[in-house]
């Protein structure tokens, strides 16, 4: 089985991936006629994570008045009806995402040594309660089974959950002298992916600051630039000591197996998470999103090694210990909301750049990373308006 990055499907609730959905949302506001999807809820180091989609919303009603002033030469009296608009429910923007993934390479066997089918499916939840017009909170999580033989999984077919993600704070707050919104939320993690687990995370802890600007073009363009920071915390400061118990690992090493086992890759104690969106909706059933992000780690200290332990083991200090690692990640999906309530969205994104076997980059939006994925969104709150 050739090795490739340990995937977290849930990333793909179109698209994956940003990531963060990165837990930061862009807009979260109806009035901007964009929400975000599900970030993958996963607390994976960020170089295992792909870009959150963006769906769109549909705008938040405005008060219809009926009736106006009557004119004439005596003015008798005025009546204006105003109709009555119900006030949103607080848990608007709550979505059920279901999806299937694969990548480009494994329909293309002459990929090798790269060549790794991939088919997976997956179901997401995006839960949100606002509390009032700006402040709110959030909860990720979902499970996913790949159909092809996994790298990271026990068994054939198993099920496998995310991590489960609570985010709260600030969102679609105006600030008018410069004609931007903004975002200000704080996020706990907990670890029930299997690569947190390997990674003997605890909890992580992330605090994260967005802003936007709409411009009339179409049915609206918004541009965004989202960033965040999240320390973690684990038992170990290096994977998983004991033999992994991941069937893709018991045979080989691979990239795949040197995040999951004791290899000495130390674990990220913190990384930083930032990058550009850009939403664009031409009507109000379509929507194009693009996406770029850079994700730099901080990895924990290594241990120096001393005379004495160099003379006992063998080992030898390495050069200069940069404690340092950085991914980049370029991306975008475009949706359509067939009828209110139901959407479905086709999304691409890949690693990049990339070294090829040659030592050349390889084309900057195909590579053994590149990822594909078709979702299925339903918003709960317009679905539940169909029946209610």
């Amino acid at each position: 089985m050739s090795s490739r990055r340990p995937r977290n499907p849930l990333i793909h609730a179109a698209a994956a991936s940003f990531l963060l959905a990165a837990g930061v949302s862009f807009e979260a506001r109806a009035d901007e006629a964009v929400a975000p999807a599900p970030a993958a809820a996963t607390d994976a180091p960020v170089e295992n994570s792909a870009a959150p989609a963006v769906v769109p919303a549909a705008p938040a009603p405005a008060p219809a008045t009926v009736g106006a002033p009557s004119s004439g030469t005596v003015a008798t009296a005025t009546a204006t009806a105003t109709k009555e608009v119900k006030a949103p429910h607080p848990w608007a923007g709550t979505r059920l995402y279901y999806g299937f993934g694969s990548t480009p390479y494994t329909f293309y066997k002459g990929s090798q040594p790269h060549w790794n089918p991939t088919v997976f499916h997956h179901l997401d939840l995006w839960g949100e309660w606002h509390f009032n017009k700006l402040l709110m909170a959030r909860v990720l999580g979902g499970v996913s089974q790949e159909f092809t033989q996994s790298d990271d999984t026990s068994r054939l077919y198993e099920t496998v959950l995310s991590d489960f993600s609570v985010d709260s704070g600030v969102e679609g707050y105006a600030l008018p002298w410069v004609g931007l919104k903004g975002s200000l939320t704080g996020r706990v993690v907990l670890p029930f992916s299997k690569t947190s687990l390997a990674a003997t995370r605890l909890f992580t802890l992330g605090v994260g600051a967005g802003l936007t600007k709409k411009f009339e073009i179409g049915g609206g363009l918004i541009v965004g630039y989202a960033a965040r920071f999240s320390w973690r915390f684990h038992r170990a400061t290096t994977g998983e000591p004991q033999q992994n118990p991941n069937m893709g690992c018991r045979a080989q090493t691979s990239e795949v197996c040197d995040n999951l086992m004791q290899t000495g890759a130390r674990n990220a104690w913190g990384d930083l998470f930032q990058g550009p969106r850009v939403v664009w909706t031409p009507n109000e059933k379509i929507y194009v999103v693009a996406f770029y992000y850079v994700s730099n780690q901080f990895l924990y200290r290594a241990t120096p090694v001393t005379g004495e332990l160099a003379a006992s083991t063998g080992l030898q200090q390495q050069g200069q210990d940069s404690g340092y690692r950085s991914q980049n990640r370029i991306g975008g999906f475009v949706g359509w909301d067939f009828i209110k309530g139901l959407g479905v969205s086709l999304g691409y994104d890949t690693a990049s750049p990339q070294l090829g076997l040659n030592g050349q980059y390889q084309f900057p939006l195909f590579n053994q990373y590149s990822q594909l994925s078709l979702d299925l969104t339903v918003d709960i709150d317009e679905a539940l308006s169909h029946v209610l």
